[in-house]
């Protein structure tokens, strides 16, 4: 009995532990891509903010555990059991409706980017342009597709309706970023437009971008996972311990 206990607190502590863990690395992560989760603009790719609620619910479940296995209470281990049950089938269910509906994530999120085009530069949508001024930058690119894609929005200015803004692109998709460089770009050849802007597209890039911060929090959440069945076995038989004394008092 006192070693399955011990056993099991133990592993809550590592659950509070790695809670804590998977709380700060979804706060870290959101901070570091916001630009380009922003630039995608779904919720069901937005995989930090996904970490750190599962950090948050993990923590507050590896608690109740801690209490019930100190405490030996039949309460607190059928709620923590049932607790963690629900929480490995929900993250199971996620990530196995996440893997078989990624074509149609992908798609539906590349439809939102095109229609963001639309706004960009609207003074009620500043975190729109901005946004699409830091990735075309940073990332040496331009449209979702490539550089065409801006015929769907005017630039420089939502107000403007000259033939120039209407052939334009932002300033961010040129090699060199000076002011007024994206002017009548979309007029030219693909040759005269590739020696002044990036013709290639964001999509892409930023999706390879998110993939490679994804795979150090996508280990931790497959192998949290596996700490939570183990946690579910170890509270059962926590559990029929604590059943079995009671029958003897």
């Amino acid at each position: 009995m006192f070693c399955v206990r011990l056993i099991t607190v133990t592993v809550n502590i590592i659950f509070m532990i790695v809670g804590m863990v998977m709380l700060l690395s979804g706060m870290m992560a959101h901070s570091l891509y916001k630009d380009y989760l922003n630039f995608l603009n779904h919720q069901l790719l937005n995989l930090p903010v996904l970490v750190f609620l599962t950090g948050m619910v993990m923590t507050g479940v590896a608690c109740q555990g801690l209490l019930g296995s100190c405490l030996s209470s039949r309460r607190l281990l059928y709620s923590y059991s049932a607790s963690l049950v629900m929480l490995v089938l929900l993250e199971m269910g996620a990530g196995l409706l996440y893997y078989y509906h990624i074509d149609q994530v992908g798609s539906l999120v590349q439809d939102k980017v095109i229609a963001g085009l639309k706004i960009f530069n609207n003074p009620n949508f500043k975190g729109v342009t901005e946004t699409w001024n830091v990735v075309q930058h940073e990332l040496g690119c331009c449209g979702v597709a490539w550089y065409k894609d801006w015929e769907y929005s005017s630039i420089p200015s939502s107000v403007s309706t000259t033939t120039s803004s209407l052939n334009s692109v932002p300033d961010s998709c040129c090699r060199v970023d000076v002011v007024g460089c994206g002017t009548s770009v979309l007029k030219m050849t693909a040759d005269e437009a590739l020696r002044i802007v990036h013709t290639n597209g964001c999509y892409d890039l930023v999706v390879e971008k998110l993939r490679e911060s994804m795979v150090g929090i996508s280990i931790m959440v497959v192998g949290t996972l596996a700490m939570q069945v183990g946690g579910v076995v170890l509270a059962a038989v926590l559990l029929a311990r604590v059943e079995k004394d009671m029958e003897h008092v």
